[in-house]
């Protein structure tokens, strides 16, 4: 019986490691609050993070600290983004 106490019932909640390794992600919003602990944790996953936001010093920031890319990013501009594809640790918009 799995109960409190049970080396099972831990071993059950466990974290997976690298669950999202090979995978990719874009944050929108990424250089604050709510937005930047999603970047954060989806860097801890494995998953290579593109940060996105109009407030692209701190989206920067935020992506110095996972490694991962910051580019400017306004969601409510309603023009398709440009084909162009931006290198590591540098800005682009978008």
């Amino acid at each position: 019986m799995i109960g409190i106490g049970s080396d099972m019932n831990a071993a059950a909640y466990a974290p997976i490691r690298m669950r999202l390794e090979g995978r990719k992600a874009l944050v929108t919003g990424g250089a604050s609050g709510i937005g930047a602990a999603i970047a954060r944790r989806l860097a801890a996953e494995g998953a290579r993070v593109v940060i996105g936001d109009v407030n692209v010093d701190g989206a920067r920031e935020v992506a110095a600290e996972i490694d991962a890319e910051a580019i400017a990013l306004d969601v409510t501009d309603p023009s398709p983004p440009p084909a162009s594809r931006g290198r590591k640790g540098r800005s682009r918009s978008w």
